[in-house]
Formats: structure tokens, C-alpha cells, sequence
């Protein structure tokens, strides 16, 4: 079994106004976890938040709350996995408007400006690499784990290489599993 939670960042109380950010909305229509092989098939992608598929969610990264539980717990086969790939939607129709007109993913900063979040891809996904202690996530027959995923916005460097529309702010991440591996 595994669950998946979105971790919140505390809000900068320090920063410049211009700078804190109060809300980082995205809208997650999928997170997929990559099984390790040594075989020449490269390995698979287990679905493990399917309902995301159906009806994206909404989430707001920044907060002093408990994280966000994404999933109920999913049955996944015993085995070592590698990497977590977040999908998140580019329709607007999923959105509740927080980040206004065209824009699905952003970030509210304090004075008032919204800032579009990009992707380092076209795909608006995020693969992010799973590792415990430099070891990859070993789900065990009987257990349930966790995946305790932080998302944050991180300037593209350097942020004058944004041709285009292409928002010079993208979200970067990291999935933490130690101590998370409980038997059912």
C-alpha cells in the first residue's frame, strides 16, 4: 500500500512584500510512481492517484496545516522504485480562478501580483527522483508506505533565458520516504 501527502511550505514572514508569496495554487491530474528494473523493459509506471485523472485537484502548497493527504491508500506491487512523476492539468475548467483568467498554476504574492508557474518540460510535469538515504523507495510485501512529496517555485536560471510567454518561475521538488515504512 502506498500514500501519497503534499507537504506545506511555511510563508516567508521575513520577505520584502514584492517577494512573499502567500498562495502556490497547482492543480495535480496525476502522480505516477516509477518501478525499478535491471531488465532491458527500462521498468514501469504504476498510476497511483487515479481519481486524478478523473477530477484533477487543487492544491495551495503554502500554509502552517498538516500536509495534504492526495491519496487514500493505494495498493502497489512489493518491489524498489525510483522516481515520482506529478502531472498537472493545463485546463483552466478545473481551476476555481485563484490564479485568474488562462492561468491553472501560480503563485499570489502579497502585494497582489500573480505569477503563471511553468515547467521544465512541455508535458507540465515533474518527475522527481525517490530515495531514501540515497537508496531507492522499497515497498515490502504486507506494509504500508508513505511518500511525503515538497513542492516549491524556484527562479529558472538564469530567468532571463524565459523566451516567449514562458513563465520565468517553475516548480522543483523533493519526496521524502525515511522512516515512513509501516507494517499494516
Amino acid at each position: 500500500m502506498l500514500r501519497i501527502a503534499l507537504l506545506k511550505n511555511p510563508a516567508c514572514e521575513s520577505c520584502a512584500p514584492a517577494n512573499q508569496i502567500q498562495h502556490n495554487f497547482v492543480v495535480l491530474r496525476g502522480i505516477h510512481i516509477h518501478a525499478q528494473s535491471f531488465e532491458s523493459d527500462g521498468g514501469q509506471w504504476f498510476d497511483v492517484a487515479p481519481e486524478l485523472a478523473a477530477i484533477p485537484r487543487e492544491f495551495d502548497l503554502i500554509g502552517d496545516s498538516l500536509p495534504d493527504w492526495v491519496t487514500p491508500s493505494t495498493i502497489l506491487p512489493a518491489g524498489t522504485y525510483d522516481f515520482a512523476r506529478l502531472q498537472f492539468s493545463r485546463d483552466n475548467a478545473s481551476n476555481p480562478a485563484h490564479c485568474g483568467a488562462g492561468v491553472v498554476n501560480c503563485l499570489i504574492l502579497k502585494d497582489g501580483r500573480i505569477a503563471a508557474l511553468g515547467f521544465a518540460s512541455d508535458a507540465s510535469e515533474l518527475v522527481i527522483q525517490l530515495t531514501n538515504n540515497a537508496k531507492p523507495l522499497l515497498v515490502l510485501p504486507n506494509t504500508t508506505s508513505e511518500l511525503h512529496i515538497r513542492l516549491h517555485p524556484r527562479t529558472r536560471t538564469p530567468a532571463w533565458l524565459s523566451f516567449g510567454d514562458a513563465p520565468p518561475v517553475e516548480l522543483a521538488g523533493e519526496v521524502a520516504t525515511e522512516g515512513v515504512v509501516h507494517p499494516d
